[in-house]
């Protein structure tokens, strides 16, 4: 039971650090400085994509977890793993997206606010 209930948190933090992706994605197209987007800048497309790479290295980790565990093999160790490494990714995710929103992403009541 507690197995199942951790991968199901592997899968909310992961779901959490996609909308926090997808929102700063637009964001980011939006968002001007020196007269273009700031999706246009280096910097930025490297943060976005490193966010992009860890939710989906979680994402597939937690979808070989959940079928071991739907298999009813011993994943024990690889549930917690999961587990421990989504919430963290998550974390770093929403910093990552909370930076490049700048002051905004701080504003309370503002989607990327209420994630984090």
């Amino acid at each position: 039971m507690m197995e199942r209930d951790r991968v199901m948190a592997a899968a909310m933090a992961t779901v959490r650090a996609e909308t926090a992706l997808q929102l700063t994605i637009s964001f980011a197209k939006s968002k001007m400085a020196f007269g273009k987007p700031i999706v246009n800048y280096q910097t930025v497309t490297h943060k976005l994509v490193e966010m992009a790479t860890e939710i989906e290295l979680t994402r597939q980790l937690t979808y070989y977890c959940a079928a071991k565990y739907n298999e009813g093999k011993d994943c024990r160790k690889q549930i917690a793993m999961v587990k421990w490494y989504a919430a963290e990714m998550n974390n770093r995710v929403c910093l990552q997206a909370l930076q490049i929103h700048r002051d905004l992403g701080c504003t309370k009541g503002y989607p990327i606010e209420r994630i984090f």
